[in-house]
This record gives C-alpha cells, structure tokens and sequence, in this order.
C-alpha cells in the first residue's frame, strides 16, 4: 500500500506537498475515505475549482488574478488528497483515464484563461494567437497521454519524452530535473508545485512571465512527446501528424490576423445558439454513414451497435491528430464481439476505402457542378476541370483495389502481426454490396449540403444552389489534397474563404462559416467521448454494453 502511495504522489505532487501540501491532503483524504463516495468525485471536484479560477482569470480585475491562482492551489490540494484517498482503493482503467485527461486539461484551462485576461487587456493579437497555440498543444498531449493511459493501464500519465529534445538549449542542469519543471506546467508531475508557483505569481503580479513560461514549457514538453515516439524508428519515414497539426493551427491564425476579429465576433454573436441547428444536421450523415457500414457487415450486427461504434469511434478519428484513423482500431475491437476479427478488420478497411472513394467521387461530382453554375475564370475553371478530373480517376482506381482481395490481405496482415489472430480467411467483397455502400456513402456526403444552407442562414444569407456546391467543391478540394492535416484545420476555413470571394460575400464571414463547422465537429466530438466514458462508467462492473454473440456460426 505505501508503495501504490508513493508511486501516485510521484506524478502528482513535489516538494511543496512534503512542506506545505501533505497536511491538508492527508486531512482530506481522511475525510474522504470515512464516505462510500467514489475517488472520482473528488477529481472532479477540483476539476470544478480550476474551472472557476479559469473564470475569475477572464474577469480581468486584479483581485480576481489573485483569487484565481488560490483556487487553482486549491484545487491541486484536493486533487491530492483524491489520490490519497484512491491509493487505499480498488484501481481500474476509467479512472486512471479520468484522471490523466482532466489533470492536463485544469492547467490547460487556466494557462489559456490567463492568456485571454491578457488578450482582453492589452488588445493585442499576439496574445489571442498565444492562447491558440496552447490550447492546440493542450489538446494535442490530452489526447497523447489519454491514448497511452488507456492503452497501458498505467496509473498516472508520466509521459517518455526526448530529454535531448527538451534540455538542448540548457547544458547546465541535468535532462530530467528539466523534464519534471517542464512537464508540470501541463499537470503531468508535480501538480501542486506547478499550482503553488501560479498562486504566487497571481499573488505577486508576476502573470506574464508566468504564461509565457507555460507556454515555452508546453512546446517543449509536445515535442519531447513526438520526438519519443519516433526516436527509435530507423529509415524513411513520414512526418509526425502532430507537424501538419500545428500547421493547421498556424493557418488559421494567420487567417484571423488578416480580418476584422470585430466583424467575426458580431456575427458568431448574431448566430448564437442558432448553430445549434447546424450541429444538429451532422446526425443526417451519421445515420446514412452507420448504415452503409451495417450493409458491408451484411447487417449481423445490431444498427444501434453500429450506431455507437460510428460516434465513439468517429469522436477519437476528429480528436486523434492521426490523419483521421485514430477510432478505427477501436471500431474493429467492438464490432468484433460480433463478428469475430478478421471480419470486423476486414469490413473497417473496406468502409475506410469507400470513404476515400467516396470523398473523391463526390469532389469529381461537386466541381463538374459548380463549372457548369457558377460563372468562374479561365484559369480557376482550369484548375478546377483538372481536379475534379484526377478525382474521378482515382476514385476509379480506388473502387478497383476495393473490389479486390488487397482490403482482406492487408487486414490479415495487420491483426496478425498484432496477434489477434493466427489463421485468416479471404472473402471478397460482393458488388451488389460494394454499389449498396457506395451508394450510401455518396447520399451520406450529400447531407452536407443541409449543414451549408443551414449556416447560410444563420449568417443571414438566401443561398442559391450555386452557392452551396461551390462552398462544398472547395471543401471537398482542400480535403482531398491536404488529407494530412487533421480535420483540414486553416485549410477549410481557407477554402471557403475563396468560395466566398468568388460568390461575392464577406471573406470575413466565410472565416465565421468555417468555425461554425468547426463548432460542430467539436460538439460531435465531445458527444462521442462522452458516451463511450458514460459506457466505461456504466458497465465497468456489469456486462458489456456489446454482449458477444455466436461468432463461430456468425457467417456473410
């Protein structure tokens, strides 16, 4: 027991809890531990308290400054104390998720709210293009650190990072003394002395160094987390994801650098919570998508199943910078509860392949509509008729290979070399169940038409047909040919920008148009996680919320 202790208080706590610290956090947990309440409740707690100093940052005054950094202490206190309380506890893979991903997110928030307090003060962009920057690296190691929590089952998130990487611009202090201060900063080691050291800057007027160390910190500690990850690799390989991520990011900032952050705000605020009618137009595709996924499984397993594998797996495919393939793993994991591995590996990779079919075939469809409605240039119909000409062809050539035995042959390759199974058995894909699931697919991309009209409209506008394949031709573009970049961060925002130059609309509100899609994906997100936590939650103790199913008489 004194060893789990000791190895939880390492990641979460530092020399202030043996001074300071541990006095509060051993009465607390004390407390806690004469309740039958969960550990996790305590976790959220502070959560909760890092929230409202997060607030009270944003609120600008200076007492406000000062009250926020004690509530952040606090809110360390009581996170100690949840691990205290937790070491005398059952340990289980939901909390040491929970743990680790809402950890980096209090500092995240708090960092970022300080950003904004400075952004609001000062009124100058700098700041608001700092605060993306730290966001986007916070999600980037929220996700990093969640994935290897839940893959390992490790009890606290200590991350591997390239201590070279961290420490090469100081050759005085040794890499992993450096590593822990850098790492703090995100709420990976020595949370309370990271929270004990804002509370004094708040306290002492000393916030803007203080947020551009958490900002230095927090680039150096995501490229230690990429550089680790890939240290070890040898010969030709592609770029880490998290590269054409952040150039995502850095588009994006250098799009609002280039327009009136006031007009961008004025129209967001018109549209209010109206764009909750855009969101809700994603649940058109989401069903058409589940189904054209039901059709290439024959429909053996139950389309409520299938429903949950798209959200939850599609939510980590958005939030997973890894070129939109971050769920896949986990859809093939669920799905095979039904239809054993081979089968559900086999039908992900050939759902996989039509999505990139579809998508080209959909770009070839949307720009031959838009040459023949939209009055454009020579040379944009130009480049225009020769993309959507590649389109189709590898579209084409993309069908050709998914008619072949090559989905089957590499899906056999991979979960053997992942020893999910020994032997693995061919079946090609049936046309009829090729044409169905293409079918679909394109309906499924057409419903993207209805989110389109519907931001239109929230932004004022009566869109004509016209309107809205042009917007999509570009988006289907710039999708198709910047791939890597996740979720088209800069580019779509970019893109429909162009669109609506050409139309002859604000370029300001195609910048408004892009962040309410990006809203969408965002809350899409969200939902999935969430449900896949709530699953987690529900049935840690019970039976799976996919109960198995005969998978040796299951057959196509």
């Amino acid at each position: 027991m004194k060893e789990q202790t000791k190895q939880m208080r390492s990641a979460n706590t530092g020399p202030i809890y043996s001074y300071l610290s541990k006095y509060p956090s051993q009465a607390l947990a004390g407390i806690f531990s004469s309740s039958s309440f969960s550990p996790l409740l305590f976790s959220s707690l502070a959560f909760l308290i890092s929230l409202f100093a997060a607030g009270f940052l944003i609120s600008g005054s200076t007492a406000s400054v000062m009250l926020a950094g004690i509530l952040l202490y606090l809110s360390a206190v009581l996170r100690c104390a949840a691990a205290d309380y937790a070491s005398s506890r059952p340990k289980t893979a939901f909390n040491d998720l929970f743990n680790a991903v809402i950890d980096i997110l209090r500092f995240t928030l708090f960092f970022s709210a300080l950003g904004i307090h400075f952004f609001n003060n000062l009124g100058q962009q700098l700041y608001l293009f700092a605060v993306i920057i730290y966001v986007s690296l916070g999600l980037f190691v929220t996700g990093k650190i969640g994935n290897q929590v839940a893959a390992k089952g490790q009890t606290e998130a200590n991350p591997q990072i390239d201590e070279e990487r961290a420490t090469s611009h100081t050759a005085t202090r040794k890499g992993s003394t450096w590593s822990a201060w850098l790492k703090m900063f995100f709420g990976l080691e020595q949370q309370d002395t990271a929270a004990f050291l804002a509370m004094i800057c708040c306290l002492a007027g000393l916030t803007l160094p203080l947020f551009w160390l958490a900002l230095a910190a927090g680039l150096f500690v995501t490229l230690g987390l990429v550089s680790a990850g890939r240290k070890n690799k040898s010969g030709f390989s592609m770029p880490d994801p998290f590269y054409f991520y952040m150039a995502g990011i850095v588009l994006i900032c250098v799009l609002i650098y280039q327009m009136d952050l006031q007009t961008i705000a004025q129209s967001l605020k018109e549209v209010g919570w109206g764009a909750l009618w855009a969101f809700a137009t994603a649940a058109l595709w989401v069903l058409v998508n589940t189904w054209a996924l039901s059709v290439l499984m024959h429909h053996k397993v139950p389309f409520k199943t299938v429903l949950y594998v798209e959200l939850t797996g599609n939510a980590y495919n958005n939030i997973l910078p890894l070129a939109g393939l971050g769920g896949e793993p986990y859809k093939v994991k669920v799905l095979s509860e039904h239809v054993g591995i081979d089968r559900a590996g086999r039908a992900v990779i050939q759902n996989r392949l039509i999505h990139s079919m579809t998508g080209l075939l959909f770009t070839a469809m949307m720009v031959f509509t838009s040459l023949a409605l939209v009055d454009l240039s020579d040379e944009l119909f130009t480049f225009l008729l020769i993309g959507g000409c590649v389109a189709a062809v590898f579209s084409l050539s993309i069908g050709f290979v998914v008619m072949s035995s090559a989905p089957g042959k590499f899906s056999g390759y991979l979960l053997k070399r992942l020893k999910f199974l020994k032997e693995y058995k061919d079946e090609p894909l049936p046309t009829m169940t090729f044409l169905s699931a293409v079918f679909w697919q394109v309906v499924g991309r057409s419903c993207n038409l209805v989110e389109i009209y519907a931001i239109y409209v929230l932004l004022g506008f009566s869109p004509g047909f016209p309107d809205l394949v042009l917007v999509s031709t570009f988006l289907s573009i710039t999708g198709a040919v910047f791939f890597l970049i996740p979720q088209g961060l800069g580019v779509n925002e970019a893109s429909i920008s162009t669109a609506f130059s050409i139309l002859g609309y604000a370029t300001t509100l195609g910048l408004s148009f892009g962040l309410i899609r990006r809203a969408r994906v965002i809350v899409w997100a969200l939902l999935g996680v969430f449900l896949h936590l709530y699953v987690m939650f529900r049935d840690r103790n019970k039976k799976p919320l996919i109960s198995n199913t005969d998978v040796a008489e299951s057959k196509f």
